[in-house]
């Protein structure tokens, strides 16, 4: 099963053996490629199918995991972002803070904050203040429960890429900050005419 140069690939070539321990993590192709006719198509219409399928994989991959651990606390798997997000800030963070380092809209943040205060994982401070003029912190249960999940992601983007040298790492992830950045402008832009 040819599936294009190794370079427009991103090296990833069809597994010599399906058959392969699933954390064995040497370049082959991901099952989800196997479903994808690329035969006919174009290098770029076969690169964006490469591309999604495999965003969708690690995205699914991801929140599966983020769930399983989020459970411990009673909390769903979408609360890890704010948990960790609210951990990197330090001293607290303002809602639009939030927002941003969360990439998610007031509403969400509204919401999800409201479920961390009713749990015990997140306090305002500034009482007569408005979610987006208070300052919101961990609390001690919040921390732990931050620093647990910080720790088990680390585990789990370790043993994922545990395969890669140190310079696919840094270039893969110079290439995926760059193709989200052009992204984020292309849909806040739109696509130019041809």
């Amino acid at each position: 099963m040819a599936l294009g140069k190794a370079e427009d690939a991103g090296g990833l070539t069809p597994a010599k053996d399906d058959n392969a321990a699933p954390h064995h993590f040497a370049p082959r192709t991901l099952p989800i490629f196997k479903c994808v006719d690329y035969k006919g198509g174009t290098g770029m219409v076969d690169r964006f199918a490469r591309f999604s399928l495999a965003i969708f994989e690690i995205s699914r991959c991801w929140h599966r995991l983020a769930a399983e651990e989020m459970a411990a606390y009673g909390l769903k798997g979408a609360h890890a972002i704010y948990l960790t997000a609210m951990y990197r800030g330090g001293d607290g963070v303002t809602g639009p803070q939030l927002c941003e380092l969360c990439g998610r809209d007031k509403s969400d943040v509204s919401r999800t904050v409201a479920i961390l205060q009713e749990k015990g994982f997140v306090t305002k401070e500034g009482v007569n203040q408005s979610l987006y003029r208070g300052l919101l912190k961990l609390t001690e249960q919040g921390r732990a429960a931050a620093e647990q999940i910080c720790r088990r992601a680390s585990l789990a983007v370790e043993l994922a890429g545990g395969d890669l040298s140190e310079e696919e790492r840094t270039c893969f992830y110079r290439a995926l900050e760059s193709i989200a950045a052009h992204l984020r402008d292309i849909s806040r832009d739109g696509l130019p005419r041809q």
